[in-house]
Formats: structure tokens, C-alpha cells, sequence
């Protein structure tokens, strides 16, 4: 049987206090308001026991929960509290949707994303997650849900890009979790591009003068044959922008060992190399549930913490500059669309339709 949570906003001491039915929840403005007003009242359903979080000087939540589940519902509804618009940009570039409030700029990403499948990936996934990790990504949307409600009957203010942009943002899915994933894990690679135009090369040229010679932009404009393996890299640096990773792929870690320490312990430095943006990357949270306890950067979208500690282990991440992309390079039947060649015979394509929809356009 869920459970529902009563929700009251007051001025108070700091924190924001999420309990079972009949309790209340409390929002303090430690000397600045930290983030979205939470005023009125929150009806919430899936709670099991009391949840608090609290935010430091620094606007920064510190959850505590009973269980993992409830944290993660909380941990969803901090994000949408402070990134939902975030939130809405990532989940409608890994489902090649941005077109629809952004128009034609964006149709180049969008085409790239629908072709690659994130979200039609994300969605044939969710079926198959365990248990656990089903359970932890429904508590995320339905934590993001309850703040989406709250904007939707307009007791909280709603962020200013959907009132510029007059846009409803549809229900949190765990599928726009995993999508927005896979959308971070393509754009941590960023070597289709570069593979492209290295392949091309070393055909044309071989493999060492390509090394010295790796144009930018095509010399001739669309007559150029590279002109094409170049818009594409084109879009995907226009999908990575999308998601704040637009700058050089890099990043640097380095462990100090226990015997070279003053305390005698390991000591771990991280740096992620992402560029700077507005707002960061990165969103920095602490969750506790019983014997359960991590802090460190999450991503807006996922309750998953890239880079963090728990009460035994740090860690951290770095690009390794693997290649992630194979490249096939196919054949397509001139004169009958939808059959391509492969081992010497021609063979029916499967074909997927995707209409995109453009904002103050066609759709495409």
C-alpha cells in the first residue's frame, strides 16, 4: 500500500523535512534563498518512513532517509528543485527532442540522437534492469515527478525557461535516466569524428602523412568529399554542447599511496576536465540511508555519483581516449531505396521512421 507525504513550507531552521503521512515538511532560507521557493503543500506518495534533507550555506542537499529508495525519491525531487530545466535540456537531446522548443538549430543533434538510438535503447532497457536498480530509478522520477507537480499547479514558481519557452515538461520515466546516460557515455568519446576524417585520410593518403594533415573544414566548401564526414562531426560536437561537455575530451586523476601520506592513508586528486557552464555539470549532494552513506557530484538526471567518496572508498574519473565507435561503411542501392550490399548480394534494410517535430517549422 504507498504511502503519502503531507507536505507545509515555513521559514524555519534550514532544512526541508520530508515525512510519512501527517508530518510536514519545513524549508529554511539560511540568510539567501538557496534555491526554487518550495512553499504550500506537497502531497508525495512512496515515502516509507521519514526522509530529510537539508541544505548547507553552500545551497548544497544533504539527504537522510531511512531506506535507499527513499533517498533516491528525494535525491530526484532536489534536482528538479534546482536544475529541472537542465534536466529538460539533456533528456530532450539524448531523445532527439530539442528541436521542438529550440527549432531548426537543433535538428542536426536531434537527426544524430535519433539515429543513434538513444532513446529507443533507454526504453527496450528499463524492461530488463533488476529489481534493485528498477526500484532506485522509479524512486528518482517519482522524487522529480512530485516537484513537476508542484510546478504544474503552480503553488512554486516556475523556472524561467519554460515560461519563456511556454513549454510543459512531461512526466520524469527511468527510461529519460537511462537515455541521458547513454547520451554522457557517447559524448565522454567523442572519437566519431575524428575517426571519420582518420579513415578518410589514411585511405587517400596513408598512414603517415596523416598524421601531419588533419583539416578542420572542408578547402572547397560542399564539393569537398570530406564535407560530409564533417557535418556529422558536426552534429556530435552540437550533441555534446548540449549536454555541457563541448570542450576538449580530457581529464587528469592521480593517487597518493597510504606510505607517502601523513595520515597513512590513500589520498585521491580528481579532476574531470569539463568546461565551464551555467549551470555546472556537475551537481554536488550527500545522501545517507541507515548504513548507506555517499557524497560527492552527481549528474542532473541520475542518481549516480561519478565522482565521490563513501565511509571506506573514494573515487574519481579520467577519459581514456578509448575508441568507442566501430564504423561500417556501406553500400545503398541507387535505383531501389532501402537495400544495401553486403557479401556481394542485396539485401532489404529494416527501416525505422522518426518524424522530428521543428518549432516555428515542418516537421522533419
Amino acid at each position: 500500500m504507498s504511502r503519502w507525504v503531507r507536505v507545509t513550507a515555513a521559514i524555519a531552521v534550514g532544512a526541508l523535512t520530508v515525512v510519512a503521512a501527517g508530518a510536514f515538511v519545513v524549508l529554511a532560507l539560511v540568510g539567501r534563498d538557496p534555491g526554487p521557493s518550495a512553499q504550500g503543500e506537497l502531497v508525495l506518495p512512496g515515502l516509507s518512513a521519514r526522509a530529510r534533507i537539508v541544505r548547507d550555506p553552500f545551497g548544497i542537499p544533504h539527504v537522510e532517509a531511512e531506506t535507499l529508495v527513499d533517498a533516491y525519491r528525494a535525491l530526484g525531487f532536489a534536482h528538479a528543485q534546482d536544475r529541472l530545466w537542465q534536466m529538460e535540456v539533456l533528456r530532450r537531446s539524448a531523445r532527439g527532442r530539442l528541436a521542438e522548443v529550440l527549432g531548426a538549430r537543433a535538428l542536426a543533434s536531434d537527426r544524430l540522437a535519433r539515429t543513434l538510438g538513444f532513446g529507443v535503447a533507454a526504453d527496450q532497457e528499463v524492461t530488463r534492469l533488476s529489481r534493485d536498480s528498477r526500484a532506485a530509478l522509479d524512486a528518482y522520477a517519482a522524487g522529480v515527478n512530485a516537484w513537476l507537480a508542484e510546478v504544474a499547479a503552480a503553488r512554486v514558481p516556475r523556472p524561467f525557461e519554460l515560461r519563456w519557452l511556454e513549454l510543459e515538461p512531461e512526466p520524469w520515466r527511468a527510461a529519460d535516466s537511462l537515455a541521458i546516460a547513454r547520451l554522457r557515455a557517447w559524448n565522454l568519446g567523442r572519437s566519431l569524428g575524428a575517426s571519420l576524417l582518420l579513415d578518410r585520410l589514411v585511405s587517400e593518403l596513408g598512414g603517415v602523412p596523416s598524421r601531419d594533415f588533419f583539416p578542420v573544414r572542408p578547402s572547397d566548401g560542399a564539393h569537398d568529399p570530406l564535407a560530409p564526414l564533417l557535418e556529422l562531426g558536426r552534429a556530435a560536437d552540437e550533441l555534446a554542447s548540449s549536454a555541457g561537455l563541448a570542450g576538449p575530451a580530457g581529464s587528469l586523476g592521480l593517487v597518493v599511496p597510504g606510505s607517502r601520506s601523513v595520515s597513512g592513508k590513500p589520498l585521491l586528486a580528481n579532476d574531470v576536465h569539463v568546461d565551464f557552464t551555467a549551470p555546472a555539470v556537475f551537481y554536488l549532494a550527500h545522501v545517507r540511508a541507515g548504513r548507506f552513506e555517499i557524497s560527492g557530484a552527481t549528474w542532473p538526471g541520475l542518481p549516480v555519483f561519478f565522482v565521490g567518496s563513501n565511509r571506506a572508498t573514494a573515487w574519481g574519473q579520467v577519459a581514456l581516449q578509448g575508441l568507442v565507435s566501430d564504423l561500417f561503411e556501406e553500400t545503398l542501392d541507387p535505383g531501389e531505396p532501402g537495400r544495401y550490399e553486403r557479401g556481394g548480394h542485396w539485401r532489404d534494410a529494416s527501416v525505422r521512421r522518426e518524424e522530428i517535430a521543428v518549432r516555428g517549422a515542418a516537421p522533419q
